[in-house]
């Protein structure tokens, strides 16, 4: 899809607008397959693919951003079932990423795995496990450096050298009689991705991402 964006912000008396011109083009494919390889084992297999070209420019400058960036995710899940009162699952999923901005170019690989299990000891108690992580890989109007007015006296920008995020959850719920749930979860991440703000020049404030 095209973009012809026309941005407008009223602060006060003051207008202030920025005219950006770009183009997105993307591309993404998904495939999966479940084996039951016996009544109580059981595997799934998926891939997907997903490309991304992108391009954009303010309409008063010719230099242009461009970014290309493709995604390859494979996963793997065994489960395990020798009753309808315990389940256990494992996985590992692998997320690979190439891009390339402005002539500069970056892979980057990560391993997530994934650990599940349901157990039911007692017909009014049931306990779920839960182990994941997950990489947030920057957006890529977050990494594009063109920057548009907000206001007389701030403007916005992207940041290219920002680095990806990873977050591990772990969760845990009991539930006891259909009605009380105690539930508890853990997050912990790494390279946060957060607003950043700075002197511009002595009358104007950049508003940006960094980790």
């Amino acid at each position: 899809y095209d973009i012809d964006e026309k941005r407008r912000f009223v602060e006060a008396q003051t207008n202030s607008a920025t005219h950006t011109l770009g183009r997105k083009d993307y591309t993404y494919f998904h495939a999966m397959a479940r084996y039951e390889i016996s009544d109580k084992w059981e595997a799934t297999v998926a891939y997907n693919n997903t490309w991304r070209k992108y391009r954009n420019r303010e309409a008063e400058s010719q230099e242009m951003f461009t970014s290309y960036e493709n995604r390859n995710k494979a996963s793997a899940t065994v489960t395990f079932s020798p009753s309808n009162t315990l389940s256990l699952l494992a996985g590992i999923e692998m997320l690979s990423i190439s891009n390339r901005q402005n002539g500069e170019r970056g892979t980057h690989t990560s391993w997530l795995p994934k650990l599940q299990g349901y157990w039911k000891p007692l017909r009014q108690a049931r306990l779920t496990l839960i182990y994941f992580n997950e990489v947030f890989f920057p957006n890529l109007d977050m990494l594009s450096p063109v920057s548009w007015n907000v206001s007389a006296n701030m403007i916005q920008s992207g940041n290219p050298a920002l680095k990806s995020r990873t977050m591990h959850y772990a969760q845990a719920d009991l539930t006891i009689f259909d009605f009380l749930t105690f539930h508890y979860i853990y997050r912990m991440s790494n390279n946060d991705i957060i607003d950043w703000y700075e002197m511009a020049a002595p009358d104007k404030v950049k508003r940006t991402y960094i980790n």
